[in-house]
């Protein structure tokens, strides 16, 4: 009897090890969490390696969409603000000086931008116009790995990264074909 309930017990291990997972996440589940988030700002540390120089460039600041328009407040090392409109991003510097830049003449950031904006949004339906998506894991634990899709912007781009919680964005990496590198740190406050 007993040899034959651990003929049983072994079997019914066995089968649950061998039954199939449950279905990762999808790119629609990841949006519909990330559009229930409450918080209508983040804190980030960046750190950009580019290859040209010896050190890596390390900021950190307060990341937030309003009505729109994506809002990068540097706070550290040295303060500037970076607003995402529409097609143009607009650099204001410490002394309030304005610098504008078309966002078409330059794929990466024009990349980085809709995707800091559709995550912050929690709207990914952007993105698949420019960028493969797949997502993997669960609501515990998640990737989102995004590579791009036409030419130009893979001559710039080897892809994104972005790992999370529920409805919370915990890293960002951004890996360029040139070598350089962006990690982003988010603490949600």
């Amino acid at each position: 009897m007993i040899s034959g309930l651990r003929t049983l017990a072994a079997a019914i291990l066995l089968w649950t090890i061998a039954a199939p997972a449950v279905a990762d996440w999808t790119a629609e589940d990841l949006s519909a969490t990330l559009k229930s988030r409450d918080a209508d700002q983040v804190r980030f540390k960046e750190r950009r390696d580019i290859s040209y120089l010896s050190q890596p460039l390390v900021s950190e600041g307060i990341m937030r969409l309003e009505d729109g328009v994506l809002i990068k407040s540097v706070t550290a090392p040295e303060p500037e603000t970076f607003e995402v409109r529409d097609k143009k991003i607009v650099h204001i510097a410490a002394d309030k000086s304005e610098t504008r830049l078309d966002i078409a003449e330059h794929p990466v950031l024009q990349v980085l931008a809709v995707t800091l904006r559709a995550v912050l949004d929690g709207d990914l339906a952007p993105l698949r116009t420019l960028l493969t998506l797949e997502v993997s894991g669960a609501q515990s634990g998640w990737t989102l790995r995004m590579s791009p899709r036409d030419g130009p912007l893979r001559d710039h781009l080897r892809d994104i990264v972005i790992e999370g919680r529920g409805a919370d964005v915990g890293r960002i990496a951004i890996d360029q074909r040139n070598g350089d590198k962006t990690v982003i740190q988010i603490e949600h406050e």
